[in-house]
């Protein structure tokens, strides 16, 4: 590369280390603040506050800086000052997701769900991530917005993190009475007298009462008979439970069964 160049240049060392000036005084102040994100994350909020504030001292421009600090407060529930310290991070870096995020779950804190949903929708546009997307799927289920909310929520699960499991949760609080099969799952099987057993697993961490299954027999001239049956029985999150059923078949392999009734416990 370097024969490829033309004739000339220059050594621009004094430049260059004008240039670094400023990084390298701030150098400690990040130091500081990895300290102090490290002591936030194990609890310890004062050392945590105590680091931010050094950090600010040195270079009051930082967004990361502000941040920690509005970090602290939140964990403090101190929400107002942390609604303080996420704005002025929002406003020395716009364009990252982080700030939007954490300023949109203090508005929620404080009441403000109008501004909350806004950064919280500001934050996903730039990078969608669990906590803002399951924040923003309980505004819009309190608003009434099942639809957006079921949406919101779906994406939210996808994570395996406690913001996907709580999002998960509430999808299923949301969908599972009108649509039980997606989430108590079936399976057959026979006893040594020919009577058939279900088995009814519930996928999801909410306690429900099934109280019907429908079934469906194909027989071997392709006619499909369908049909429905009572059952009753209460299955407690991520459980499985069996019942015999009163339907006897030739070809258990022809039966399929789906629970298509279901409530939440907490809902009777």
């Amino acid at each position: 590369m370097l024969a490829e160049l033309p004739d000339g240049g220059e050594i621009a060392s004094k430049k260059y280390n004008h240039a670094m000036t400023r990084l390298r005084q701030t150098r400690d102040a990040y130091a500081t603040h990895d300290r102090g994100r490290k002591a936030l994350t194990e609890g310890d909020t004062l050392t945590a506050l105590t680091a931010a504030q050094l950090a600010l001292d040195i270079e009051p421009n930082e967004a990361l800086f502000h941040l920690l600090r509005g970090d602290v407060r939140a964990a403090q529930s101190r929400w107002g000052d942390a609604l303080t310290n996420y704005e002025r991070a929002v406003n020395r870096n716009p364009g990252y997701f982080y700030p939007l995020m954490r300023r949109g779950l203090a508005h929620r804190q404080v009441g403000d769900i109008s501004l909350a949903a806004a950064d919280l929708e500001l934050s996903i546009e730039l990078l969608p991530t669990a906590p803002a997307i399951n924040a923003l799927g309980e505004i819009k289920r309190d608003a009434g917005d099942r639809t957006t909310a079921i949406e919101l929520f779906r994406a939210a699960a996808q994570s395996d993190s406690p913001d996907g499991r709580a999002a998960a949760e509430s999808l299923a609080r949301l969908e599972l009475p009108e649509k039980p099969y997606r989430y108590l799952k079936t399976r057959l099987g026979q006893d040594a007298n020919g009577r058939v057993i279900i088995e009814i697993a519930n996928l999801t961490r909410v306690a429900v009462t099934v109280s019907e299954l429908t079934l469906e027999y194909q027989h071997p001239d392709g006619r499909v008979q369908t049909f429905t049956e009572p059952i009753r029985g209460r299955l407690g999150p991520e459980s499985v439970a069996q019942q015999i059923l009163s339907v006897r078949v030739d070809d258990l392999r022809r039966l399929r069964a789906a629970v298509t009734r279901a409530q939440l416990i907490n809902e009777l």
